[in-house]
């Protein structure tokens, strides 16, 4: 009976030494476990789980998994995979971004193929009203109205000035040809943006020296503009009776063998504006800015210029007989070859200016300016120089002057002339008129109460809406 007790009792303490062997085991084999677990939310759930309860025992096993976890080899296998992955979408959106800029380009290669085929129709259209019948016939009616022509040249200008830029792709950066035009509204105008209407602007730089626009024998008589920049353009051929160009640029453009007659200017400013082979007869210029203007060989009587600036400027070879100059600046202009016969030059300022080989037969030049002048070949037959200024001025060749007209002028003791006998004989005259001692500080501008003058029927001309 004893024995079996003692066996009992054996085989009951062998099984709990195995029992406790076996939870050993487990509890190695559950910290391994936890030391081998590479998951990230997992590592980190186990360490801050073993802070509490019976997990207590298994902090060293979860910290050495964190450890683990954040051992070089994994951070870089981490980064590695992230910037492969990342490597990887970059090439795919570089493939995906070329294939929007070439459709991008495609798109906007068949509106610039739209737009160049609708801007040949529209400027052939345009081309019909203006260039319409043969307007050098006698019998020539103008088949389209005042009206219709004016927005016909206006449009012509407006197409011509506007920039149709042909798209190019040329290996620029993809994701630039993908955002370039939001850059663009943001930042800066996009390459060739429409610039403001020139109907509608009188901004036209003088310095601007693009591509000249050309009208050939165009029909624009009777047309009345304000304000148009007609800057670097040339009228070759083109008829202008009879315009009205008020308010307006005409700054380096050309006018060869045009017809002007009749054609008013008002406010304009032109800078080496050209005029060549042309009918200026009737042309009324007034209140203008006309410096290093180029006249030559042209014709017309009646030309009329007032309170305008033609300084500088050169006319020659043309027949401007009965011409009508006032209240304007000429100074240091070169005038050669030219008819100016029974003309009226009154209170313009010609200092500084060179006559050679000019007719001014009968002209009236009261109250001008001729300081520093100089006259060679000139034809002085009856002309008047009352109140004129000759301060200085020289003569050479010149013909038809006499001391009564000299008797006229104030300063003229001081003029230069070639025969010298000929202005002590006119001192010694019994008549001559007290001398004007001259200024010492000569004024080479438009005498001082020839200033701000109001032209006469001018005003009416200006009402252009």
């Amino acid at each position: 009976m004893k024995d079996g007790i003692e066996n009992k009792s054996d085989r009951q303490a062998f099984l709990e030494e195995r029992f406790g062997e076996i939870e050993a085991r487990q509890k190695e084999l559950e910290g391994q476990l936890l030391e081998q677990e590479h998951r990230f939310f997992s590592v980190w759930y186990n360490f801050f789980k073993s802070f509490f309860g019976k997990d207590k025992k298994n902090r060293g096993h979860t910290l050495k998994a964190v450890i683990y976890s954040l051992a070089p080899g994994r951070v870089f296998v981490f980064v590695a995979g992230g910037a492969f992955v990342g490597f990887v979408t970059i090439v795919l959106m570089h493939k995906n971004n070329n294939l929007l800029a070439s459709q991008n380009y495609y798109l906007k290669e068949q509106i610039y193929v739209q737009a160049y085929s609708d801007r040949k129709s529209l400027i052939a259209d345009i081309k019909k009203t203006l260039y319409e019948g043969d307007v050098t016939s006698e019998e020539y009616v103008p088949q389209f109205s005042r009206d219709t022509r004016q927005e016909a040249l206006v449009s012509y200008l407006d197409i011509s000035r506007t920039p149709l830029v042909k798209p190019k792709i040329d290996g620029q950066e993809a994701f630039y040809l993908v955002f370039q035009d939001f850059f663009d509204s943001m930042f800066g105008a996009a390459e060739g943006a429409v610039p403001q209407s020139v109907s509608q602007s009188n901004d036209c730089v003088s310095e601007n020296r693009g591509e000249k626009i050309e009208f050939g024998v165009a029909f624009l008589s009777e047309i009345r503009v304000s304000p148009l920049c007609l800057s670097n353009v040339i009228f070759n051929g083109t008829y202008m009776e009879e315009m009205l160009i008020a308010r307006s640029s005409m700054h380096h453009s050309r006018l060869y063998s045009a017809s002007l007659k009749g054609t008013k200017l008002s406010n304009v400013k032109a800078v080496s504006l050209e005029v060549y082979d042309s009918d200026i007869s009737s042309v009324f210029i007034s209140g203008s800015d006309i410096p290093n203007l180029y006249l030559s060989e042209s014709f017309g009587s009646e030309l009329k210029i007032m309170s305008s600036d033609i300084s500088n400027s050169r006319i020659s070879d043309s027949d401007l007989e009965h011409s009508y100059f006032e209240y304007s600046d000429l100074s240091d202009s070169t005038i050669g070859e030219v008819n100016l016969r029974n003309s009226t030059l009154k209170n313009n300022s010609f200092s500084g200016a060179n006559f050679r080989s000019v007719s001014l037969e009968g002209a009236n030049l009261f109250g001008s300016n001729f300081f520093g002048a100089s006259f060679e070949d000139v034809d002085f037959s009856g002309a008047s120089f009352e109140g004129a200024s000759l301060h200085n001025a020289s003569f050479k060749s010149v013909s038809g002057v006499t001391c009564s007209q000299l008797f006229e002028a104030k300063y003229w003791q001081t003029a230069r002339f070639e025969n010298e006998g000929f202005l002590e004989k006119c001192l010694e005259e019994p008549n001559v008129p007290e001398l004007m001692v001259p200024p010492i500080s000569p004024d080479r501008e438009i005498p001082s109460d020839a200033k701000n003058p109001i032209a006469p029927e001018f005003p009416s001309f200006l009402i252009v809406e």
